[in-house]
């Protein structure tokens, strides 16, 4: 039940993403700093109040992960799962502490095990490239780069073909039209429509709404990573500044021994 955007240029790579919630999830805790050691270095990210881990953050090296609901057959999202498995939440912090972009890709590739997780769509973005990977509970169903200028991703449980087209008919009209803005934010994602706001990225059904708006900003001219974050209940607009912004230095890559 979010929607996530990834815009790429040459300086910049920006990764917006609307988290959406059911109303009986508990509150979200404001985006921190973490890490001191380790080969990530620093990173940041809110924190999910019910599991203590996180959707999306971003580390010293420029590297975005998010994670979504992938919402396969079979999936009961109303229901808690007879046998719990892992929480999904630790999944993006195990991502961040891997390092530099090209360490974080290879370590998804070769080692990282997503066995004891429940379905999930993980993106990952970073200056050295991209890519997106869809865990059905047994096995990787879907694979793909996220290299182009623009991407999206979002994810529905409800009436998910209907809601997912007219997400992306409505992406296409924003960036047809220009590619508004509303302050830092893609105006996209705040994209609310009266009778129509339970498949608008500003998202609000009778069990779920959209609770948050979290943006990582990797800024490669001015060297830093900027995460901002607007919180939101149900029903109300999200404010044009936003709430929190943390700003960490980007560090380059550790280069190959000659």
């Amino acid at each position: 039940m979010c929607t996530l955007t990834i815009h790429r240029d040459a300086a910049a790579l920006l990764v917006t993403m609307n988290r959406d919630e059911l109303h009986t999830r508990a509150p979200e805790r404001l985006p921190a700093m973490f890490g001191e050691g380790g080969p990530s270095g620093r990173w940041m990210a809110p924190i999910d109040g019910a599991t203590g881990g996180t959707w999306i953050g971003v580390n010293a090296y420029g590297v975005a992960a998010c994670l979504l609901n992938a919402y396969l057959p079979g999936d009961m999202p109303l229901q808690p799962p007879a046998t719990p498995a892992t929480s999904r939440g630790g999944i993006v912090p195990a991502v961040l502490a891997q390092g530099h972009g090209a360490r974080v890709l290879a370590w998804l590739a070769d080692e990282f095990d997503p066995a004891p997780y429940g379905s999930f769509q993980l993106v990952v973005v970073c200056p050295e490239g991209g890519m997106r990977r869809v865990w059905s509970g047994t096995e990787y169903v879907e694979a793909s780069p996220c290299q182009e200028e623009w991407t999206l991703v979002s994810s529905s449980f409800w009436n998910a073909e209907a809601v997912l087209a007219w997400r992306r008919e409505a992406f296409a009209q924003w960036r047809a039209a220009g590619g508004e803005r509303r302050g830092y934010l893609p105006a996209f994602h705040v994209l609310h429509i009266d009778g129509q706001e339970a498949l608008t990225p500003l998202m609000d059904r009778p069990w779920s709404c959209t609770r948050s708006i979290t943006q990582v900003l990797v800024d490669a001219r001015n060297r830093r990573n900027v995460l901002r974050y607007w919180p939101r209940n149900s029903g109300e607009s999200v404010a044009v500044d936003p709430a929190v912004t943390l700003d960490l230095p980007l560090i380059d890559p550790p280069r190959p021994a000659a």
